[in-house]
């Protein structure tokens, strides 16, 4: 009995935690950044607004804000570089509430590893973060076949070894000149 006490008063706990988190959540109110310098001084908020972002569905106060304010962050940043190859670009853009997810998984692992551009280890990362958000929020997104392929990818066990097959493709096509991808 004195365990499922101390199990409720933790789950108690853990929900008002969670809670007052979410309400004293507020996304900075910015209509864009106009340097690089500007956007560092909004690192701290680019991170909170990133875990929200990871850790709550849709349907939640400020996602729409939170993600807007990822990207328009990413977009000024001169400090972190996302660039994406395909399938991972079509999956995001035709489900377009990925991307944000996609961009902060990114980030957050960009800055806890001080990296300044995507490499195998955060794009596998980021599009797990990705998957797991699409997953949570499918009955919000509907069936995207894009993303489809990656949840029978993780259910088969081989989500790891196609994301990484996928960025090590993506790195070799950027040695290929533009006039060459076109014709592939």
């Amino acid at each position: 009995m004195k365990k499922i006490k101390l199990l409720l008063v933790m789950l108690l706990v853990f929900t008002t935690g969670m809670s007052a988190q979410t309400k004293s959540f507020k996304v900075p109110d910015v209509d864009g950044f106009s340097s690089a310098a500007e956007c560092r001084e909004y690192k701290t908020d680019v991170l909170n607004c990133s875990k929200y972002y990871l850790t709550h569905t849709l349907d939640a106060p400020q996602m729409k804000e939170a993600g807007r304010f990822i990207i328009m962050w990413m977009e000024a940043t001169s400090d972190f570089n996302i660039s994406l190859g395909e399938p991972a670009h079509i999956a995001l853009m035709k489900c377009s509430s990925t991307l944000p997810a996609y961009t902060a998984a990114c980030i957050i692992y960009g800055m806890a590893k001080k990296l300044k551009e995507v490499n195998i280890a955060m794009h596998v990362q980021a599009m797990q973060q990705a998957l797991k958000f699409y997953e949570n929020n499918k009955e919000y997104l509907g069936k995207v076949d894009e993303w489809e392929v990656y949840v029978r990818a993780k259910k088969d066990g081989t989500l790891k070894k196609l994301l990484k097959d996928e960025f090590e493709k993506t790195k070799q096509n950027e040695n290929i000149p533009e006039d060459k991808l076109q014709s592939m």
